[in-house]
């Protein structure tokens, strides 16, 4: 259940039965807010209403002890318990309670959720709610600019206001906390989160394990610079951002990245060596997953580094995503691939790319997914990990709208379910051309840049063109040995790259490399256009791309003028993605 209501600074909200201020800004939020939901109030606020009347297009339930009180249009609820039961009825985020001072004293209790407009002013007033900036178990989430009334529309010119979100969080023994937020959250709101962590923890021994720059947008740089400054005179701390396969980060992206973290303090990853060996997924499990696509163990290894006892606690940051190998990023993948040796990597990489991505993308339980379950549970469920997972709306700025820390996979499963709603993006009609923009401080490779062509290739349509604007792409893989695989094999299609795999050992012995072939192909269905700033033209075309240079795109296109979504170039429909890392474009229809 949740609440609406406008508070002025010592959260008076009303005198002598009427409003503190009629603000129209105010008003029409509260209509968006409450539009097509159950509003629940007292009969005092009903008889302010215009003529005393109900709220159109909702649903009205009223609290009167009154057995003979029967108001048109709204059910009426002659107790709490009654009230109770009728909104059993009803899903619990489409109620709101709207008023007044008795309700809120009543029902707040239950709610989880409030929004809250604050007037930059005190009011004479005789009515308040609970000041919940006192309150442990609320935390403000989100907060608009500052707006000004207009003497012409209001009751008052000149008042500052402003739009929040409150949300409840139960205190923990284990730090766990759960936040969803409509607008980008707050500062505050993470780091209260993470202060509940450290004070349930309160570790000695701390290990960060953050993504890397590539993951500019993910705020893992926010949160690992936030622990880091909670922690550091007071616990010993070491961070080794979850690289994967990728290069390590250089002084600019790390400063970029995690702020004044000093550069020294990173400690880099490598899945080729620097890994141990903790167990095996059994084949036959493979094999169930898998639908018999592939029956071989999987090895589990994880960098050393985590079995160290010292550690008291891990803290590995990332961002829940769609994801092209496990279906949704992030929760174990952290550890066993970000933080995880070439067995782990190649077996998850290759069964992912084997099964289908279309199969994957943008779901729960895929079977790279249930193979890391079953590593987590039998392998590594000793360590103190715990996960600190975001999710993030799009754009090209950080904007968290998620933030689950804990260790169970329930977490993991409602920032599933959140990003599932923010980041997969259905459209109508399938798209004849795409523009894709690639950050030049994010993206320097086409291992990391083909994510425009996997998150795309769902709503591309056949014949259709991908035109990737590639400004700071320069090699194909992150090292050495798997850049030299792909200008030798290029992105030649799934099946050709399954044919490679029985052929050529040196493919078969790097499997991550060979499903990278699978998820940077179009398979015929679409043109890939590479328009690429460090890579020259016959190696672009010869790893199975068209070449535009990026300034003669960039022209062509109009970049700076287009927003996401479809745009009109010169007649031409063009649908423009500005960072594809932060979502997933599906068409569900059949093409006519």
């Amino acid at each position: 259940m949740k609440f609406i209501v406008a508070v002025d600074k010592e959260w008076g909200i009303g005198n002598k039965g009427d409003l503190l201020a009629r603000v129209r800004a105010d008003l029409a939020n509260f209509r968006r807010v409450t539009a097509g939901k159950v509003v629940v109030y007292g009969s005092n606020t009903l008889a302010t209403f215009p003529g005393g009347k109900v709220l159109p297009k909702r649903t009205n339930i009223v609290l009167n002890w009154d057995m003979d009180y029967h108001p048109e249009g709204a059910t009426v609820a002659h107790s709490l318990d009654e009230l109770f039961e009728i909104l059993k009825q009803y899903d619990t985020d489409d109620v709101f309670v709207i008023g007044g001072a008795s309700m809120y004293r009543q029902l707040i209790p239950y709610c989880d959720t409030g929004y809250i407009t604050f007037f930059e002013k005190s009011y004479e007033k005789d009515v308040y709610i609970p000041d919940l900036d006192k309150d442990p178990e609320w935390i403000r989430v989100s907060r608009s600019e500052t707006y000004v009334s207009d003497e012409t529309t209001d009751t008052e010119g000149g008042l500052e206001f402003y739009f929040t979100e409150y949300r409840r969080v139960k205190r923990d023994a284990d730090g766990v906390t759960a936040l969803e937020c409509g607008a980008p959250m707050t500062d505050e709101a993470i780091s209260k989160a993470l202060d509940r962590l450290i004070e349930a923890k309160k570790p000695h021994k701390t290990l960060i394990l953050p993504p890397d720059h590539t993951r500019l947008y993910s705020g893992g740089g926010k949160i690992t610079d936030m622990l880091w400054h909670k922690l550091k005179d007071s616990c010993e701390v070491d961070i080794m951002p979850a690289l994967g396969t990728h290069a390590p980060m250089t002084r600019d992206e790390w400063e970029e990245f995690f702020g004044d973290i000093p550069f020294e303090k990173m400690i880099v990853h490598n899945w080729r060596t620097g890994v141990e060996r903790v167990g095996e997924v059994p084949a036959e499990f493979v094999k169930e997953v898998s639908e018999g696509i592939m029956n071989e163990p999987v090895p589990v290894e994880i960098n050393r580094r985590l079995l160290d006892k010292s550690y008291d606690l891990i803290v590995s940051v990332g961002q829940v995503v769609p994801h092209e190998v496990v279906g949704m990023a992030n929760y174990s993948k952290n550890i066993f691939v970000g933080c995880g040796g070439s067995g782990m990597i190649n077996a998850s990489h290759s069964l992912g790319a084997f099964y289908g991505m279309e199969r994957i993308m943008g779901r729960d339980h895929s079977p790279v997914r249930k193979v890391f379950d079953y590593a987590e549970e039998h392998f590594i469920a000793d360590l103190p990990v715990v996960y600190v997972l975001t999710v993030c709306a799009g754009g090209g700025k950080t904007d968290i709208r998620g933030l689950y820390i804990g260790r169970d996979r329930s977490l993991f499963e409602r920032a599933v379910a959140q990003s599932q709603r923010i980041n997969l993006d259905h459209l109508k009609k399938p798209i004849k051309k795409a523009v894709v923009m690639l950050d030049a401080n994010e993206f320097r490779s086409t291992w990391l840049g083909n994510k425009a062509i996997y998150r795309l290739r769902m709503a591309m349509a056949e014949g259709g063109e991908l035109v990737i604007i590639a400004p700071g792409v320069n090699k194909f893989g992150e090292d050495a040995e798997n850049d030299r695989l792909i200008r030798k094999y290029g992105y030649c299609g799934r099946e050709k790259v399954l044919d490679l795999v029985k052929s050529e050992p040196e493919l078969r012995a790097n499997l991550s490399a060979a499903a990278h072939l699978i998820h940077g192909s179009a398979d015929g269905k679409f043109r890939v256009t590479y328009c690429a700033g460090g890579l020259t033209e016959q190696e672009i075309e010869n790893a199975g791309f068209g070449y535009m240079p990026p300034r003669e795109a960039m022209e062509k296109y109009r970049v700076g003028e287009l927003k996401d979504g479809w745009n009109d170039v010169d007649g031409e429909e063009v649908f423009y993605v500005s960072n594809p890392a932060l979502g997933l474009w599906v068409f569900d229809g059949e093409e006519k």
